[in-house]
């Protein structure tokens, strides 16, 4: 089934974008989907994972091909709601529990301004400032971040994760393919951030300055001083404010 719906999907992509742009898409969305799959996730983080969210209903905020959202069924969540705008998935089957939102975030948002969300999950979020997306965290109880800022990637606005850094983290398992960051809704403005979350602060987003040299997995994790795997250098300064907690002044 699921490799009929592969070629399905597959064949739209070629005729709408001619074989070869298709094929290319196919490739990159195959080689970012190889990147974010659950299964990359090791048996710590899916322990931490299945903690917060067994029982609970979960918004999966950017759900792609749901295989995160049909994680998170198997890992016992009581009811996934995965929303997205693209509808290149759209037509994937929901599965057990599993309501799909095409939609963006804004819009989303505009509709469910007085919902409370249980929990929020937000995998490889793209790195622009989505208003709508820091809304919705805004209303979670529990927000649950997978993803990686280090050794030339980017995930998240530095804008979200200033917001996420004044909220309490309750679990924080880094790991080199992905991180995984637990954060409750308590607002306490003045703990020390984590490595990913400096890392993701520590890069200039498009449009809003110099791009800068990106953080090493090993330097945000305070492992080492130069990463040997990718012979990035660690800013001073960086590893100096990872001993100190940092303030915010909420807007």
């Amino acid at each position: 089934m699921i490799d009929e719906k592969f070629e399905e999907i597959k064949s739209k992509i070629n005729v709408a974008l001619g074989e070869k742009a298709g094929e290319r898409l196919i490739q990159m969305a195959n080689s970012l989907d190889f990147m974010i799959a659950h299964w990359r996730l090791t048996d710590e983080q899916n322990t931490v994972l299945k903690q917060y969210v067994s029982g609970k209903e979960v918004h999966d905020l950017g759900a792609g091909n749901m295989q995160l959202s049909h994680h998170l069924i198997n890992l016992g969540a009581k009811k996934v709601i995965a929303v997205d705008k693209i509808d290149i998935f759209k037509s994937c089957e929901p599965g057990y529990n599993i309501e799909i939102v095409h939609q963006d975030f804004d819009s989303y948002w505009l509709e469910n301004k007085k919902r409370k969300i249980d929990v929020a999950v937000v995998s490889w979020p793209i790195n622009e400032l989505i208003v709508g997306l820091v809304r919705l965290m805004m209303q979670a109880k529990t927000v649950i971040y997978i993803g990686k800022n280090t050794d030339g990637t980017a995930c998240g606005h530095p804008q979200m994760w200033a917001f996420l850094g004044t909220r309490d983290s309750l679990a924080y398992v880094p790991e080199r393919s992905n991180t995984l960051i637990v954060y409750s809704d308590s607002f306490f403005g003045g703990r020390a951030l984590h490595g990913e979350e400096l890392a993701g602060m520590h890069r200039s987003a498009p449009g809003f300055g110099p791009q800068r040299q990106p953080v090493s997995y090993c330097a945000a994790e305070g492992l080492d001083h130069v990463d040997p795997v990718a012979g990035i250098g660690v800013e001073i300064v960086l590893l100096d404010l990872m001993k100190k907690p940092l303030t915010w002044e909420n807007g």
